[in-house]
């Protein structure tokens, strides 16, 4: 009867194991495998700095956990290999591109799943807190707030710590260098895996100076990825993998590298719960052992679940204070802030946004379509290509009437992207600028006040030649008028004198009398001759000689009244460098380049001196005893409205030429968003 007995325990047994140890998917998957060996070599990336999964030793040989893995995959699959390290985020961008066919150790996400096939899971990997033994005060992510914290790049740290206030980050090509920022004293911590950190800290005699703090942060599977439907090249893998652990070749590899225990339960110790499980009947002592440490276990993987509850909790907590945070910013910021979805519907408005264009009932306009709101619609209507096309608009100025007054509001579009750089709709900023073109305006007026004051000399002159002409002529008509000759000479020169003398009255009620600002194109030498002719006595008086090279057949397009504004600004500060110089010359060249006609004012005077030159377009900087210091701000801000451009070279000494930068033809409608105008709600 105990022979019996013996026999049966000893049959049961031998089945048990061989069920365990051989079963018949598992070698008939490898003999497949093996017999449709890949004749090709796959590439496979490894991390190059990631200790004790993959580095470098001191011998300059590769080595690690993944390396072992990979090499026992190519010795029992029949799978030729070729190792390529590289750095991390190499990595990734050769295996999106297909430089590489798969990456081993990469840490499965969602959002990678969506790009990539991940083998079956060959280690739990999670990130951990390291900081100076001497530290306090830092157990946690939320603990970083004020701290500077060194990691390897990654999308999803980068992404974690943007949502903890005031944390500083300091990112590295790879964990070696992220942690040799925290010893060398350039951040407060280092986040990253545990197992790296602990084997460099080692390598650098530097275990008992840092500690590790925090538990476990995210932790998640650890495989081998693959290009998404590379199913081919998964199988096998995964089937190598279940080879090596049902031998026991994959326990091995893990206990030279790791001494904790792994995670998940192994192949051998399966077979000897099954062995003693066929003994339970014999051994009670056996039994109650494994249930002890059963319980241990659980009572490990429970207090591990609260903790990772825990700090579940606290990164929602985090994350509800940054979105009141961010809640608060967008209530406290004077620019309007709307964003859109991708299908025009309002997605958030802040109260400045709501001022700026008088609307109400903020809570009914959420998920509102934007045109569906008549002024946010008049206002958006010279945008809605733009829009559409999810392109930016920078800095366009819109002019449209709300309550029956006229508004100058100044609009940014920019297209609003996620986390992966994915278009998720539109962000709208808005600014009141009505009291700032105001008051522009009003420093235009008192600028060209000051030049009518400053011309009113010269002209005065230029009235009285004509004016004189005219009496001469007019004394001699009772005694000469039977003169034919005189006759012919009063018939040639009177309307001259006359046309001129209307010319210079008309030419200064045009630039003095308030007038809407209006583009278009106009000869460029018939204005400037127009201009010139105010100075004639100024530059006669001081001994200015004016030289002009312009070519007759040029044309400008702007407001040919505001780009005399700016040209009368210029000739008056050359006039005013010259100021006691013994060589008095006036310059001005109009040079053609492409679409553009650059204008050259050119003078003989003082010159500006190098550390001054940034200095003077700044509102109230002047060089002159006397003056405001507003000319050449306005005149810059006048030539931007027409589309041009102001700058300056000078030296000291020598002389300045400042070059006026103008449009020779009207622009495309469709670029032309500096300036609009919109009906009114």
């Amino acid at each position: 009867m105990i022979n019996r007995l013996m026999q049966i325990l000893i049959v049961l047994t031998m089945a048990l194991t061989l069920g365990t140890i051989s079963p018949p998917e598992s070698m008939a998957s490898l003999s497949e495998l093996k017999a449709s060996s890949p004749e090709s070599t796959v590439k496979i990336a490894v991390h190059k700095y990631l200790p004790p999964f993959s580095y470098y030793n001191e011998r300059g040989e590769l080595t690690g956990y993944n390396i072992d893995l990979i090499n026992a995959v190519e010795d029992l699959g029949g799978i030729k290999i070729e190792l390529i390290p590289l750095e991390w985020a190499d990595a990734i961008a050769a295996l999106e591109t297909g430089k590489v066919d798969a990456v081993a150790g990469m840490k499965y996400t969602q959002a990678r799943d969506d790009l990539f096939d991940f083998s079956d899971t060959v280690f739990t990997i999670s990130e951990t807190i390291v900081v100076p033994s001497y530290i306090e005060g830092i157990e946690h992510l939320a603990d970083l707030k004020g701290h500077t914290a060194a990691i390897e790049h990654s999308q999803m740290l980068e992404g974690l710590l943007s949502n903890i206030r005031r944390v500083r980050v300091n990112v590295a090509f790879n964990q070696k260098e992220a942690l040799d920022l925290l010893l060398s004293g350039r951040a407060d911590a280092f986040i990253g895996n545990p197992w790296t950190a602990k084997r460099l800290l080692k390598s650098y005699g530097m275990e008992g100076k840092y500690k590790l703090v925090g538990g476990p942060i995210q932790p998640a599977d650890y495989a081998i990825a693959v290009r998404q439907g590379n199913y081919q090249l998964l199988e096998k893998l995964n089937s190598s993998l279940k080879t090596i652990r049902a031998n026991g070749q994959f326990d091995h590899i893990y206990y030279s590298w790791f001494d904790e225990k792994l995670s998940f339960v192994t192949a051998p110790f399966t077979r000897i719960i099954q062995v003693l499980a066929v003994f339970i009947v014999i051994s009670t002592l056996l039994g109650l052992l494994w249930n002890y440490n059963l319980r241990l276990e659980v009572a490990k993987r429970t207090k591990d679940l609260s903790q990772a509850n825990i700090n579940l909790k606290e990164q929602r907590a985090l994350l509800a204070e940054n979105d009141t945070f961010k809640e608060q910013i967008l209530t406290s910021v004077k620019n309007g802030i709307i964003t859109l979805d991708l299908d025009g519907t309002i997605s958030t408005i802040n109260p400045a946004a709501l001022n700026i264009l008088k609307l109400e009932n903020k809570s009914r306009l959420y998920q509102t379509h934007y045109q569906s709101l008549n002024r946010l619609n008049c206002m958006l209507v010279p945008f809605q290509k733009q829009i559409a096309n999810r392109e930016e608009v920078q800095q366009a100025e819109v002019e449209m009437s709300i309550d029956k007054q006229v508004k100058n509001i100044t609009c940014d579009i920019l297209p609003l992207l996620d986390v992966q750089e994915n278009i998720m709709g539109t962000l709208i900023t808005i600014q009141d600028r009505t009291n700032e073109r105001k008051l522009q305006q009003k420093l235009i007026t008192q600028e060209k006040m000051r030049a009518l004051g400053q011309l009113i000399a010269g002209i005065a002159h230029e009235i009285r030649n004509p004016l004189t002409s005219i009496k001469a002529f007019t004394e001699l008509l009772p005694r000469k008028h039977h003169n034919p000759l005189f006759r012919e000479e009063m018939a040639t020169y009177l309307p001259k004198e006359v046309n001129r003398l209307n010319g210079i009255v008309e030419g200064l009620l045009d630039y003095s009398r308030p007038k809407k600002a209006e583009q278009k194109t106009f000869n460029l030498s018939q204005w400037l001759d127009s201009i010139l002719i105010l100075f004639t006595k100024t530059f006669a008086d001081k001994g200015i000689r004016v030289r002009t090279e312009v070519n007759k057949d040029l044309t400008v397009f702007a407001d040919p009244n505001q780009l005399k504004q700016v040209a009368l600004n210029l000739i008056f500060n050359g006039i005013d460098a010259m100021e006691g110089c013994s060589k008095k010359e006036l310059v001005i060249n109009a040079v053609p380049n492409g679409d553009k006609i650059f204008i050259n004012f050119t003078d003989s005077g003082h010159g500006i001196p190098s550390h001054q030159l940034d200095k003077i377009f700044d509102p109230f900087f002047t060089m002159k005893t006397t003056g405001v210091g507003l000319g050449l701000t306005v005149s810059y801000q006048l030539a931007k409205e027409n589309h041009g451009e102001i700058t300056v070279s000078s030296v000291s000494g020598q002389g300045t030429t400042v070059r006026l930068q103008v449009l020779c033809m009207a622009p495309d409608p469709d670029v032309r968003l500096d300036r609009r105008r919109t009906a009114g709600a």
